[in-house]
């Protein structure tokens, strides 16, 4: 018994929602199957995973504390006996536990307490729920917090790389051009204010490509005046986790913003934003080029703030693309890459700012360095790292397998 296979309630499998077609494992790993029917060779896990709207069914059927309705009566023996486990996955979302103690807005939601009482109130033990997160603090975090089981995974390290074919991505060389690529085709309200910051650094002497789109049909309050308004309300919400050190000057920043919107939208290329969602192996790929002949990466992470630890794509595209990088992300971004054996950049960048934790102060911080890398020979600094970054385009596509697999016996074990 070496294989997951992986079941689906009823309802929840469509087209959209398949999960065998989102990289998730390997099919060596992993089997599909529709309907439970007992082998005592094969370990059957229920796989409730969250793909796109989070306020779409069934997807919102996690977030407000039904998920668990909606498996079938004759499945709950068996996962009571241990035979099936229940799998609740966001770990490809930003979604994470409410801290109480720092900036939980959006994103945020109790997952393990609703899976808990969801659970007991149609039967099933607690006990044989997993919530698999990507919010790297949370399995600290929740502890003790409920009976429900709390495992947080950065799945990116290996679906990224399960959508790829590493032949695609090597021995490729393009001169370097401009000096800092920056995609932003979601509007974030760190994303906003980095670029605020970037205009006033960006010159001819040392060019940008980035991107920042208008408005997006989709999302609502989705331009770079709704990332002010967004600013404000973490200023007033939580006037004491939020710009602590009073360093906005707010005034400025809306008529910096208000300005900035006149200019928009700015592309890296022909992508429509309001047409490609940009979550799939050709948004990034159609950008590789670009990535290549930039000296930098400023890298604007899902999520920025607070407490949580959130990985994505966004920082794996640059490693994939051999491209030096600096991150607009959580507290530890870069300690945690170490951590899984990827280098960093300090021997030509400061990475202190990766240590703060008050969110304005450390984007600020990291925008310093961007200021400062533009002031110097950058092509020869980007040059610099060339070790670097090709020594984690490998460990990228030799770490993935193990953590898939280390992922697999995880579960076997449970």
């Amino acid at each position: 018994m070496d294989k997951l296979c992986l079941i689906t309630v009823p309802g929840w499998v469509t087209d959209e929602f398949d999960i065998s077609k989102y990289g998730l494992f390997k099919d060596k790993r992993v089997s599909y199957a529709t309907d439970y029917i007992p082998d005592e060779d094969t370990k059957f896990f229920i796989w409730l995973k969250h793909i796109g709207d989070p306020v779409k069914h069934p997807n919102n059927k996690i977030y407000n504390g039904t998920v668990l309705d909606m498996i079938p009566y004759d499945w709950i023996e068996p996962i009571n006996s241990g035979k099936i486990t229940v799998v609740i996955d966001t770990a490809e979302e930003s979604w994470g536990p409410v801290y109480h103690d720092a900036i939980s807005h959006v994103d945020s939601c109790d997952v393990h307490k609703l899976a808990e009482k969801n659970a007991l109130a149609v039967g099933i033990n607690p006990e044989r729920v997993i919530w698999l997160t990507g919010d790297m603090n949370a399995e600290e975090y929740c502890k003790g917090k409920s009976t429900v089981t709390v495992k947080s995974v950065c799945q990116f390290f290996w679906t990224f790389t399960n959508m790829l074919n590493i032949l695609d991505y090597t021995n490729v060389e393009y001169p370097v051009d401009v000096f800092l690529i920056c995609p932003n085709r979601f509007p974030k309200a760190h994303r906003g204010y980095t670029l605020s910051k970037l205009v006033d650094i960006e010159r001819d002497d040392a060019p940008m490509r980035i991107s920042f789109p208008e408005s997006m049909n989709f999302i609502p309050a989705s331009t770079i005046v709704d990332s002010y308004y967004k600013l404000v309300v973490r200023r007033d919400q939580w006037p004491g986790q939020f710009d602590v050190e009073q360093r906005i000057d707010w005034k400025e920043l809306e008529q910096k913003m208000k300005s900035i919107y006149k200019t928009l939208p700015r592309k890296i290329d022909d992508v429509d934003f309001n047409t490609n969602d940009c979550a799939e192996p050709d948004a990034i790929y159609s950008i590789k080029d670009y990535y290549h002949k930039s000296a930098f990466c400023l890298v604007t992470e899902t999520w920025a703030e607070g407490r949580k630890l959130f990985l994505s794509d966004a920082i794996l595209a640059p490693i994939l693309f051999k491209t030096p990088f600096l991150v607009v992300g959580c507290h530890k971004t870069m300690q945690f890459l170490k951590s899984k054996g990827f280098l960093t950049f300090e021997s030509v960048i400061d990475e202190s700012y990766d240590w703060v934790f008050d969110d304005v102060k450390r984007w600020d911080l990291v925008l310093d360095q961007v200021d400062i890398l533009s002031r110097k020979d950058w092509k020869k600094l980007s040059e610099a790292t060339v070790g670097i970054t090709n020594y984690n385009f490998q460990k990228l596509f030799s770490l993935a397998p193990r953590e898939e697999q280390d992922m697999v016996n995880w579960l076997l074990r449970f």
